[in-house]
C-alpha cells in the first residue's frame, strides 16, 4: 500500500516501466482497502493523491522552466518566432470561432 499514492502519482511514468503489471497491482490495492474498509477506506487515499499530484507536478516544472529560460537566453529569435506563430494561432482561432467564420452545422 505505500507504493500506492507514488504509483498513481506517477501513473504515465510506471505504466513506461512496469506495464499492465503496475496498474493491476493498484487495482487490487484498491479492491482489498474498498473490500475491507469500505467506501470510507478510500478517503485517505483520495486525499494523499490530491495532495501529492500537484506537489509532483509543481516539482517538475520547478525543473524545467529554469531550462526553458536558458533556451529562450540561447536563441532569442526563434523563441520570438514561435511565441509569434503560437499567438497567431490561437488569436486566429478565437476569432473564426468567435465570429460568424465556425462552421455552422445548419449548413450541413
Amino acid at each position: 500500500m505505500a507504493d500506492l499514492p507514488a504509483a498513481a502519482t506517477f501513473s504515465h511514468e510506471f505504466r513506461l516501466a512496469f506495464g499492465n503489471e503496475m496498474m493491476q497491482t493498484g487495482e487490487d490495492a484498491i479492491a482489498h482497502i474498498a473490500k475491507r474498509h469500505g467506501v470510507m477506506g478510500l478517503v485517505p487515499l483520495i486525499a494523499d493523491l490530491l495532495l501529492r499530484l500537484p506537489i509532483a507536478y509543481l516539482n517538475e516544472m520547478r525543473r524545467d522552466l529554469p531550462y526553458a529560460a536558458l533556451t529562450v537566453m540561447k536563441s532569442p529569435g526563434y523563441a520570438v518566432v514561435c511565441i509569434v506563430s503560437i499567438g497567431l494561432g490561437i488569436g486566429l482561432t478565437t476569432n473564426v470561432y468567435s465570429s460568424g467564420w465556425g462552421l455552422d452545422p445548419s449548413a450541413i
